[in-house]
């Protein structure tokens, strides 16, 4: 029998405190030929897990819309972009392309969340958790802060006011307020 804190260490795999989803800048290109030995550079910002994947959808778009294969391609710079700590919640705007069962559609989302990558893992998780969708069923386009004014999801608006107030329904009773006496406390 195992002891009790290798069962607890493999019960979480997934820490929820950080976001899954982070940006990368690539820059890539053709390789060099004898025709062309300077071949022009594509940069591309990619949100995925890591930079295997970054670079895996960067081939991906660049094969699809320039016919650069990864065998015939180069990556010259693949940097993760550090995520700013903002302290606020700020309204985000994600125009994004999927792909469903029924085919490619185009779609814009609007979230409040503290940073592009939480905002973005916001939006992948809403989408696997209502459409079925996989992380790699999506592209994101354009991620965007968006003014209150300019917000257009009632789901969005209702909670950019900034008196916004949230109801109790239960109050909890703080238990270490309470004080018991030492000689009454069975746990001792």
């Amino acid at each position: 029998m195992k002891p009790e804190t290798s069962r607890q260490a493999a019960f979480s795999k997934v820490n929820m405190t950080i976001p899954m989803t982070k940006e990368y800048r690539i820059h890539g290109s053709a390789m060099p030929t004898e025709d062309n030995p300077r071949p022009q550079v594509f940069v591309g910002t990619i949100f995925t897990k890591n930079h295997v994947f970054a670079k895996a959808k960067f081939f991906k778009i660049l094969e699809k819309k320039y016919k650069i294969k990864a065998t015939k391609g180069l990556i010259i710079d693949c940097k993760e972009i550090p995520e700013p700590s903002f302290k606020e919640v700020q309204n985000y705007g994600i125009r994004f392309v999927y792909r469903s069962r029924s085919g490619v559609h185009n779609a814009y989302k609007e979230c409040r969340a503290i940073s592009k990558c939480w905002a973005i893992d916001h939006v992948l998780r809403e989408l696997a958790g209502r459409q079925k969708l996989k992380r790699s069923a999506v592209d994101i386009i354009s991620v965007d802060v968006v003014p209150v004014e300019s917000l257009k999801r009632a789901k969005t608006i209702e909670f950019a006011d900034e008196n916004v107030e949230f109801p109790i329904f239960t109050k909890i009773v703080n238990t270490k307020s309470l004080l018991i006496p030492s000689e009454y406390n069975p746990s001792d």
